[in-house]
């Protein structure tokens, strides 16, 4: 009994003398465990182990394109009146600065609407909203837009029956300095004014009368002239019609100047304004009438002709090869 007892106090005092050389470590499960330093303002929407979408070449390219174009500096805009801010459409997408509480206007070309909602971005922070000024030819479209909070960002897309806008917009702390008012000039209008403004002098120059509806020989001119009173300067040279509309040549030496009146004379024997217009030396009424006049001064100066409607017969075009050759 004595040697049991001795043997247990001797391998105690060697399991101290062991463990004493040991450093003692706490349970690895109960060490706390640190979480990864994550950036100011990062946010990683994709969950643990799950891939990101990874971004080629071309599509780097592409975005860094797209920057350039959006933040093109040669793309300045301009004063213009009323405190409006210029840009040229199609060289940028133009940054619009705003800011709380106060509104910004993007007036769009006269004349031009909206065919589809506008699409933003941040359609929770941002409000846009419709507005029209004018009537008419001259109604023009607006696109009214608020930030609801500070140093926020989106873009906005505006798609009208011309064009398509896309800009940039930017709410700032500053309501001092804010674009409150910004229109667009467009060279494509500008080219398709110049192009119309050349068409109508080109017209001007080589100018048509209108023509008639049927073919040459089907015309009547089966019309009795009479001069009533005056030197007979201002009688037509012939008038016919087309079944639609009568025309009056007028002798060369007419100027548009001393151009006469025409009347329609009534079954009553009244005189009665109707629509026509002087192309070319020529009278277009835009009806076929039974007895008309030509009426120029008053009193006893006053030149007047009368044109009778004889008939509906027609003349062969080739009685009047001349007079064709016109049209």
């Amino acid at each position: 009994m004595k040697h049991k007892i001795l043997a247990m106090a001797v391998a105690a005092i060697f399991s101290q003398a062991v463990m004493a050389d040991v450093p003692i470590v706490p349970a690895i499960e109960n060490a706390p465990v640190s979480a990864p330093e994550i950036p100011p303002g990062y946010i990683d929407m994709f969950a643990a182990g799950e891939e990101k979408p990874k971004i080629g070449k071309p599509a780097k390219a592409g975005a860094n394109m797209s920057y350039k174009h959006a933040e093109n500096r040669e793309a300045m805009p301009a004063q213009g009146a009323e405190g409006r801010i210029v840009f040229t459409f199609g060289e940028s997408d133009p940054t619009v600065v705003c800011a709380p509480l106060r509104v910004c206007d993007i007036e769009l070309e006269r004349g031009e609407v909206i065919v589809g909602e506008p699409q933003i971005g941040d359609g929770v922070r941002w409000k846009v909203s419709p507005a029209v000024h004018g009537a008419g030819t001259a109604k023009t479209t607006h696109v009214i837009v608020k930030p609801t909070a500070r140093n926020i960002e989106t873009n906005l897309i505006i798609p009208t029956d011309r064009r398509v806008y896309h800009l940039r917009l930017v709410s700032v702390d500053d309501s001092a300095r804010f674009t409150r008012y910004i229109s667009f000039y467009y060279p494509d209008s500008a080219a398709k004014a110049w192009a119309s403004y050349q068409a109508q002098a080109q017209k001007e120059e080589n100018p048509v009368i209108d023509r008639p509806a049927v073919s040459v020989d089907q015309l009547d001119f089966d019309y009795n002239l009479e001069i009533e009173s005056g030197d007979g300067r201002f009688k037509p040279i012939r008038v016919f019609n087309d079944g639609q509309k009568t025309f009056i040549q007028m002798p060369y030496s007419m100027s548009a100047n001393e151009a006469p009146v025409f009347f329609v004379i009534g079954a009553d024997d009244k005189e009665q304004l109707v629509n026509y217009r002087i192309r070319d030396g020529y009278y277009v009424i835009d009806k076929v009438f039974a007895r008309g006049a030509l009426v120029a001064g008053v009193g006893d100066e006053q030149e007047r002709i009368t044109i009778d409607r004889i008939s509906k017969s027609s003349v062969r075009a080739s009685t009047f090869p001349a007079f064709m050759s016109d049209f």
